[in-house]
C-alpha cells in the first residue's frame, strides 16, 4: 500500500509512542502528542497500538492513494473527505487507488492521526520511528512530510489482512461499526487534573492560589515542545535557583518571569525551572488537543487517584481492542 503527499500541511510527521531508552543521555522521547487517539487509530486497523502513524497538526492535508488502502482517522473535530464526500472518522475505511483524500481541522482539536494497516513504513532511529526535528531523527529523513513524498505501509498482521479483505470494494467502504470515543475520552474537559510538583512550596500563597484556583488559556507560543499559559504571574517566596532536574511530558514549569509552561512530547529531558505540578497521564490527551485561546483550570489529585484513573482507562481501551480483534478471529 502506498500514498503520495499532495498537500503536506504545516507539521505533518510520522510518530509512534516515542523513544524512552535514551533519556539518560539527553535524547527526548518525542512520539505522538495524543497517545489515546493514535492508539485507537491503530487498534481500528488491527495494528499494534504503538505502530507508526501520521500526525497532523491543525492544518489542511491532502494525500493521493497510489494503491488500495485501509486507514483509520482519529482526533476530535477532524474532517475527513474524498471528492467532497465526508468520510467517517474513528472507523476503518477502505479507499481504492487514485482517490484524493482531504483532512481539515474542525472546530476543536489540534492533532489528528492516520493509521494504515501494517503501520507506516519508516526507518527507526534509536528504537523509534518518531520524528524529532531538532536532531533529524526518525520519520522520513528526520523531517516533516513534504509535497511529493511517497510512503508505504509495513507488514500486515493476520487481522489486518482480514480487515482489508472484508472491506475491499470497487469504491470507498467501511464497517458499520466504529468507536464512540467520547465514552473513553472527554476532549471538552477544561478542568485538568494534576499532581503537586516537587517545588510547589517554593511559591508564595498568592502564586499557589493563582495557579491552583485561577483560570489560564493556551498561549500563542505553543508547539510540540511546550504550551505556554496566559493568565497571570505565579510568584516565588524568594528568588531561587534550581539545579537542572528531570522533566517529562506534562510537567508544568514556572519560568523566571513567573509564566507557566506545560512541557509536551518533544520537551527536553531536564530543566532548570521549578516544577509546580505534573499533569495526570489521563488528561495528557486533553491538553494535547487544546488550541491557542482554549481556557483551563487545574484540579489537584493524589498519585493513587491518578493511577486508578489511568488503569481504568487502559482497561477500557484494552477491552475495545479485544472486541475488535474478536470480530476477525477464526
Amino acid at each position: 500500500m502506498e500514498v503520495e503527499i499532495i498537500k503536506p500541511g504545516l507539521l505533518t510527521t510520522i510518530q509512534d509512542n516515542g523513544r524512552y531508552r535514551y533519556r539518560d543521555i539527553g535524547v527526548p522521547s518525542s512520539g505522538v502528542m495524543d497517545q489515546f487517539a493514535a492508539a485507537l487509530a491503530n487498534i481500528l486497523v488491527a495494528n499494534d497500538d504503538g505502530a507508526p502513524v501520521l500526525e497532523l497538526m491543525t492544518a489542511e492535508v491532502e494525500i493521493l492513494t497510489l494503491t488500495d488502502i485501509v486507514i483509520a482517522v482519529t482526533g476530535p473535530g477532524i474532517v475527513f473527505s474524498a471528492d467532497g464526500l465526508t468520510l467517517p472518522g474513528w472507523k476503518a475505511v477502505y479507499v481504492p487507488s487514485g482517490i484524493r483524500l482531504s483532512f481539515k481541522p474542525g472546530l476543536q482539536g489540534k492533532c489528528a492521526y492516520i493509521a494504515i494497516t501494517g503501520g507506516w513504513a519508516a526507518k527507526a532511529a534509536l528504537g523509534s520511528t518518531s520524528t524529532y526535528l531538532p536532531q533529524k531523527l526518525g520519520g522520513i529523513h528526520g523531517d516533516v512530510l513534504q509535497k511529493g513524498d511517497r510512503i508505504k505501509n509495513g507488514s500486515l498482521s493476520a487481522n489486518s489482512k482480514l480487515i482489508y479483505s472484508k472491506l475491499k470494494h470497487s469504491s470507498i467502504n467501511s464497517f458499520r461499526w466504529g468507536i464512540f470515543h467520547a465514552t473513553l475520552m472527554d476532549y471538552s474537559r477544561r478542568i485538568i487534573r494534576v499532581l503537586e510538583g516537587h517545588e510547589k512550596n517554593w511559591f508564595d500563597q498568592a502564586g499557589q492560589d493563582l495557579f491552583y484556583h485561577g483560570e489560564f488559556s493556551i498561549g500563542s507560543r505553543s508547539d510540540r515542545m511546550g504550551y505556554t499559559l496566559e493568565g497571570g504571574v505565579v510568584t516565588l517566596k524568594e528568588p531561587r535557583q534550581l539545579i537542572s532536574t528531570a522533566v517529562n511530558m506534562g510537567t508544568i514549569q514556572i519560568t523566571g518571569q513567573g509564566n507557566p509552561i506545560i512541557l509536551m512530547a518533544d520537551c527536553q529531558t531536564t530543566g532548570g525551572y521549578p516544577r509546580i505540578a505534573q499533569i495526570a497521564a489521563i488528561d495528557l490527551p486533553v491538553i494535547a488537543q487544546m488550541r491557542q485561546g482554549d481556557q483551563l483550570r487545574f484540579q489537584v489529585i493524589d498519585i493513587r487517584q491518578a493511577e486508578s484513573l489511568l488503569l481504568e482507562h487502559k482497561k477500557a481501551v484494552a477491552s475495545i481492542n479485544k472486541w475488535i480483534n474478536s470480530k476477525f478471529s477464526a
